[in-house]
């Protein structure tokens, strides 16, 4: 476990009524069990649930989203693998919903198996893409966290999809879907939210909308590899670019600045509600 502390400007709203815990992840390609490296293995998602369960964050203040590239790996899959693969992702939804998750935006290697099926599998989780006018997806959600009004927004920069999906899914203009829906959102509410965009973009897609992301008190950035979150401040917005998470999980705190990345090792390895479907997962992989 590591951890360092971000000294970024204006991260906590001063209408902000009590910190927040922001429990993130991105990246985790499909990884239903753990990486399988030879040394203290990582990852898989029965060590996620034993993870929170060990962390006794307190719900009231929890927020936990996740910046997609979740569910598949981008790598070419074999007719064999399809069944395994189509099961896993099941089990990754399971887990993100017993986790409790509040809001979760995808990537590229999501709509691995098309763009029907992933709005089919992810029915289960609020899935979040402020810039598609397919209603089966919410442009934002807005909800309450102990005192606190919590708003999450899902942004997919279209040019880094596949050029296949980026034409079903119709995603619009980036930066005009981000001002749009935070005016909506803002002009009948009484109290100041606190506003988290989780982004999938690349490093150039992340500068653009950031210089337009007035109001946004946090943006989570998928899309860019990092071994080690790095903190920004673009323009006034604060940002922290995730980590490749599939063996590990982070956890931000709004009032120490504390950015935490656990490694999900052999400590969290035990028996829980998705272990009897991680082994039939197993098998369907041999």
């Amino acid at each position: 476990m590591f951890f360092f502390t971000l000294f970024l400007c204006s991260i906590i709203n001063t209408t902000q009524s009590s910190p927040l815990n922001i429990v993130y992840t991105n990246d985790t390609e499909g990884s239903v069990t753990t990486c399988g490296c030879a040394k203290d293995p990582g990852g898989g998602v029965t060590r996620r649930l034993n993870w929170l369960k060990d962390a006794k964050l307190d719900p009231i203040n929890t927020v936990y989203i996740n910046a997609g590239n979740t569910i598949f790996n981008d790598l070419p899959s074999l007719a064999h693998e399809d069944k395994a693969e189509r099961f896993g992702a099941d089990i990754v939804f399971e887990a993100m919903s017993l986790m409790g998750i509040d809001a979760f935006t995808p990537g590229k290697s999501d709509f691995k198996k098309g763009v029907e099926y992933f709005k089919t599998a992810s029915n289960k989780v609020p899935t979040v893409i402020s810039n598609s006018d397919d209603t089966t997806y919410k442009k934002s959600v807005v909800f309450n966290k102990g005192e606190n009004k919590i708003v999450v927004l899902g942004i997919i920069q279209p040019e880094i999809l596949d050029q296949t999906n980026s034409i079903q899914l119709r995603l619009n203009d980036p930066v005009k879907a981000l001002k749009n829906e935070l005016k909506n959102i803002t002009k009948n509410l009484k109290q100041k939210p606190y506003i988290i965009l989780l982004l999938f973009s690349d490093e150039e897609g992340l500068k653009k909308i950031a210089k337009q992301a007035k109001g946004v008190d946090l943006i989570l950035s998928a899309g860019i590899q990092e071994e080690t979150p790095q903190a920004l401040n673009l323009n006034g917005v604060n940002v922290i670019r995730l980590l490749n998470g599939g063996d590990s999980i982070g956890l931000f705190n709004t009032a120490t600045l504390k950015n935490e990345i656990t490694f999900l090792g052999p400590k969290f390895e035990r028996k829980n509600q998705l272990s009897a479907k991680v082994k039939k997962y197993e098998g369907l992989k041999k």
